[in-house]
């Protein structure tokens, strides 16, 4: 199952999101400005973050990455302000430039791999971003 490229772009009043184990891919925009999102929780099936799929959720500050998901798009995570960390699994292959652009140092994201290992898949700027970078010990 797939969530439509811009099934709900600039959708004001969702609040809160659950994905089911049986959506394998999020298109492009697909909660793209969805401003009143605070927390969106994604059960593992889940394979694929497409452009943009969260860009400008300002408010979301809680979304879990399942296992599942290998790859997230270009700009997936661009302007979400609120969310103070996220964790990416060792299963995510390919991360596609400013991912996490314009994070702050307010905000962490946790990576699987020591320091200076970072995967040849992974776009060389996915991390233009002022957010702290935790490496797996």
């Amino acid at each position: 199952m797939y969530i439509g490229t811009r099934a709900f772009e600039d959708c004001t009043g969702i609040t809160s999101i659950t994905i089911p184990a049986s959506v394998t891919e999020i298109g492009w925009y697909a909660f793209s400005g969805c401003t009143d999102i605070t927390k969106i929780t994604i059960a593992t099936g889940l394979e694929s973050i497409g452009d943009s799929a969260f860009s400008g959720c300002t408010s979301l500050t809680s979304i879990n990455i399942p296992s599942s998901v290998t790859s997230i798009s270009e700009y997936a995570f661009i302007y979400c302000t609120g969310i103070t960390s996220i964790t990416i699994p060792s299963s995510v292959k390919s991360v596609g430039k400013w991912a996490f652009y314009d994070w702050t140092s307010r905000q962490t994201i946790n990576v699987p791999w020591s320091s200076g290992n970072k995967p040849e898949s992974w776009h060389y700027d996915w991390d233009i971003t002022g957010a702290k970078i935790v490496y797996k010990k």
